[in-house]
């Protein structure tokens, strides 16, 4: 490459020369330098907005170069009819010499800057917020303390009494009578081995209802009438002694 050239390595076309820029920083730095243009915008309007040409006359023109201390220098060259530069589409004014790069201008032709998204930003956005005033806080009352516990307690015991309410008896309830059903006793009968037993007892029932009133203190009491069962038992007895004799006198 010639000396104070602005590319590192020769390029043929305009996407050569707008990767060059993008990848590398040296070349990319020197442009934005010159023209005051971010290295991506530049090559996207180098790619977008020029073409590799030939000049159709010769001519003096302004080179620029980068010196040995990396400042940028400028001086008038004469150049041929058909020398090789990147020429603006619309315009036809050439822009970069090819063989270097180096600029022929300072400003880029229909190059339009973007407007900065600040400029066009609300009033409301980048107007600086006004300062809120904090809140002032409302003082809480001190806590009633001067109040005697025993004052208190005088005014609330009222209050906390319950009301005085009648008894509450319960209704009385009629029960009926319980009734005791008397239990069934069995009773078991055995046969006497003679009638004599019978006899015996038939009498002393009969001899107990009567009895003479003169082994008895007082007035003689009305006279005892015996009970059938009585009769009953005395009658069976003495059929059982007189059966008994006769058999006896049966007998030889």
């Amino acid at each position: 490459m010639p000396r104070g050239s602005f590319l590192t390595q020769p390029v043929q076309s305009t996407w050569q020369l707008a990767q060059q820029v993008r990848t590398n920083p040296v070349v990319a730095a020197r442009y934005e330098k010159h023209f005051g243009v971010s290295p991506s915008r530049f090559a996207d309007y180098a790619q977008s907005q020029l073409r590799y040409h030939r000049l159709k006359s010769a001519g003096s023109y302004r080179v620029f170069f980068i010196r040995k201390d990396g400042s940028i220098g400028s001086n008038v060259r004469k150049l041929r009819k058909g020398t090789e530069v990147f020429m603006h589409v619309r315009t036809g004014k050439p822009v970069l010499l090819a063989e270097c790069g180096n600029p022929m201008t300072t400003a880029l032709p229909g190059y339009t800057a973007p407007t900065s998204q600040s400029t066009n930003r609300p009033a409301s956005e980048t107007a600086d917020p006004e300062p809120v005033e904090p809140a002032t806080e409302t003082a809480l009352s001190p806590p009633a303390s001067s109040l005697m516990p025993d004052t208190i307690e005088e005014q609330l015991l009222p209050q906390m009494q319950d009301p005085d309410f009648p008894l509450w008896t319960a209704d009385t309830v009629l029960s009926a009578p319980e009734f005791t059903l008397p239990q069934a006793v069995p009773m078991a009968y055995t046969a006497p081995a003679s009638l004599t037993p019978l006899f015996m007892v038939g009498a002393s029932g009969l001899f107990s209802l009567g009895g003479s009133p003169s082994g008895r203190g007082g007035s003689s009491p009305p006279p005892a009438v015996p009970e059938p069962a009585s009769f009953v038992l005395w009658a069976a007895a003495g059929a059982g002694m007189l059966f008994a004799k006769g058999r006896n006198r049966g007998k030889p």
